[in-house]
């Protein structure tokens, strides 16, 4: 005798590796493998670190090294035309 993974009754089973009892179980297991069941998520506490002081540079960090054009110089330096 084994046990049906769907509904839980006792069945003769033909095979070893049976695992549902009819056709029936089996459809619906297949059908509700991917419902998710709902699961309740308690909030964490998080404290937001902010630093103490901030460092500003007066040069653009360049990722890739090299020099800017006049135009981008300008940019960097935040004047308009």
């Amino acid at each position: 005798m084994a046990e049906c993974k769907q509904c839980g009754n006792e069945y003769e089973a033909k095979r070893k590796t049976s695992k549902y009892c009819s056709a029936k179980c089996k459809q619906l297991a297949y059908r509700n493998k991917d419902r998710v069941t709902p699961v309740t998520v308690t909030p964490l506490s998080v404290t937001p670190v902010i630093p103490q002081s901030v460092t500003v540079t007066e040069q653009p960090v360049y990722k890739y090294g090299g020099e800017l054009t006049k135009e981008r110089q300008v940019r960097a330096k935040g004047f308009n035309g």
